[in-house]
């Protein structure tokens, strides 16, 4: 699942420039100290310091320097949210913006902070700027992609999403999340043949392996759901989701040949040890333990799970508490397998994804400036 949260950018009006500018203007020395070390905090994510270097640049530079200006205004909005200060870094790249309204990345940040607010409207206002600026950015079409998949405008967003993968179709990042936009519109097969996309660009990233699992979950496709989550366990050992999702899946398939109950105990006993206070985690293990005929610890670990479980989800954990005491095992109903499309053949040397685009939460390092 996607989390609200755009990958953060801030491109051209970083260190390079901003150093650039001042000397090209005659600016003291002391001015071109102190801009020069608040982006090497910036390139260090030392944000609350770089905060400060910026506000002195600021505070140093006169009107007459705009680009200087623009720059410190836009680094330290990208700090103040880096600090989750979203409404101090609005205020910022709007300073920016309203000295030089030009800047692509100052409306696409502007976006992200608007966004992580969830003022989505302002946000698709940016981004559409963003594109209007920079038609050939692809971060521009995927993160307004994004804002229309949370507002449950999916074809919209398959529209941008296909544009930002027609920009940059090795970023294996935009063929997940088109992944997930198509699961919000439950075209599960294509889905998985957008998750496979990024399996493939990005091998070593878990996260394309655990959403094409749960669509071969919701297909039927419980063997390959299994395969997938365990090779994602190899990738990401300690992931909770992944723990969960194979340790119930190992515990509760409809059919015997895919349970092991073992497996699934082990998993579930590892998952509950890294989140004690999870209900999910304890639901997992009763299941496992009933699998492996153990209905006495089931019992235990699903007493456990209602207690901690919201309202909402009680009824149905209490039901899988009556299948224990019964002594019998809590397994999914058994339903039709949906077909899969075909599977394309197989890139011979995956491409690493490196368009630029950042994953969904991490900040993208502003580049480091040239010597003087």
């Amino acid at each position: 699942m996607i989390r609200r949260q755009l990958p953060r950018f801030s491109r051209s009006l970083a260190a390079a420039g901003c150093i650039a500018a001042i000397l090209l203007n005659g600016c003291g020395p002391k001015a071109v100290d102190e801009q020069i070390r608040a982006n090497k905090l910036l390139v260090q994510e030392d944000f609350s310091a770089a905060i400060q270097a910026y506000s002195e640049v600021i505070s140093m530079t006169s009107e007459n320097e705009p680009e200087i200006l623009a720059g410190a205004y836009h680094n330290r909005g990208f700090s103040f949210y880096n600090q989750r200060q979203y409404q101090k870094a609005i205020d910022d790249y709007d300073m920016s913006i309203s000295i030089d309204g030009r800047n692509a990345d100052s409306y696409m940040n502007r976006a992200n902070a608007y966004f992580a607010l969830a003022m989505n409207s302002e946000a698709l206002a940016d981004l559409t700027k963003t594109i209007e600026l920079s038609p050939e950015y692809s971060v521009g079409y995927s993160n307004r992609a994004m804002v229309y998949y949370f507002m449950d405008r999916t074809a919209e967003a398959i529209v941008d999403i296909d544009k930002a993968i027609e920009l940059a179709p090795e970023s294996a990042s935009f063929h997940f999340y088109r992944g997930e936009i198509q699961v919000k519109a439950k075209e599960y097969a294509i889905a998985i043949a957008d998750y496979t996309s990024a399996c493939n660009l990005k091998a070593n990233v878990p996260r394309g392996f655990i959403s094409r699992a749960k669509c071969f979950t919701a297909m039927g496709h419980f063997d390959k759901a299994i395969a997938d989550f365990e090779r994602a366990l190899v990738v990401a050992p300690g992931n909770a989701e992944l723990l969960q999702a194979c340790a119930w899946a190992l515990a509760t398939a409809p059919h015997s040949d895919f349970r092991n109950s073992t497996r699934a105990v082990s998993l579930a006993t590892k998952l509950c040890e890294l989140s004690k206070r999870s209900w999910q985690a304890f639901d997992t293990l009763a299941a496992a333990q009933a699998e492996a005929g153990r209905f006495d610890k089931a019992s235990e670990a699903v007493a456990k799970a209602i207690e901690l479980a919201p309202e909402a989800e009680r009824p149905a954990v209490k039901a899988r508490a009556a299948t224990y005491a019964a002594m019998k095992p809590y397994h999914q109903p058994a339903t039709s397998k949906i077909p899969l499309l075909p599977e394309p053949p197989k890139a011979e040397d995956p491409t690493v994804d490196d368009t630029g685009d950042a994953t969904v939460g991490t900040p993208k390092k502003v580049p480091e400036e040239p010597a003087p």
